[in-house]
């Protein structure tokens, strides 16, 4: 194993600390209602979640009664919550990787040095996996483990930790701040093949 040099330190923080904000920015308007109701105040909420991936279509029918479910017992479910906004969102879309021996992977013949790509929202959705994959459940089981910050090994994402304490003080904030906050019009998505996010989403609160 190397040695953790005392000068490498402030480069892991900051590599924490991005993975964290990353991941976390997914889920800054998640649970929020699609009722586009006037109302006194609105914003375009900006680089906020810059590299979010909202589910627009999702919160108009199914997320306002998820949002009050998880608000109305907000410790009991949060940890299942964020667990569930990172499954469903996946803001990573894939990684490549480099084979580094002969193996077969469900009857797919695979050799060294080939390359090879993990589509991480189809690994969130399998069907062999989880119980209606497409449902958004902010009560689902902890078991099987989403895939969103990886699989675990070298690659597992550094501000895992980070991200899901980002998210539960994000929502309880929202939760006891803005807890009417709703989105007024359609996101500006960030252009990417690597990222699931949005570049701006414009809310209104009262």
């Amino acid at each position: 194993m190397r040695r953790f040099l005392p000068q490498t330190l402030p480069v892991w923080v900051l590599l924490i600390v991005i993975a964290g904000l990353l991941i976390s920015q997914v889920a800054t308007l998640y649970i929020v209602s699609r009722d586009r109701a006037a109302a006194n105040d609105e914003v375009d909420l900006y680089r906020l979640n810059d590299r979010a991936y909202s589910l627009v279509q999702l919160m108009h029918d199914d997320t306002p009664d998820q949002r009050k479910l998880w608000f109305d017992d907000f410790e009991a479910n949060t940890k299942t919550a964020v667990e569930e906004i990172v499954r469903f969102a996946t803001p990573v879309i894939h990684f490549r990787r480099t084979v580094t021996q002969d193996t077969e992977l469900s009857g797919q013949q695979l050799h060294e040095g080939d390359k090879v790509v993990l589509w991480y929202n189809s690994a969130n959705r399998d069907e062999r996996v989880f119980d209606n994959p497409f449902e958004f459940n902010i009560q689902r089981s902890l078991q099987p483990v989403q895939t969103g910050f990886g699989a675990g090994g070298p690659h597992f994402c550094l501000g895992a930790n980070l991200a899901r304490r980002e998210i539960s003080v994000m929502f309880d904030e929202i939760r006891t701040r803005l807890p009417n906050m709703r989105i007024t019009g359609e996101p500006a998505y960030l252009q990417s093949f690597f990222i699931n996010g949005i570049k701006r989403l414009p809310c209104s609160w009262s």
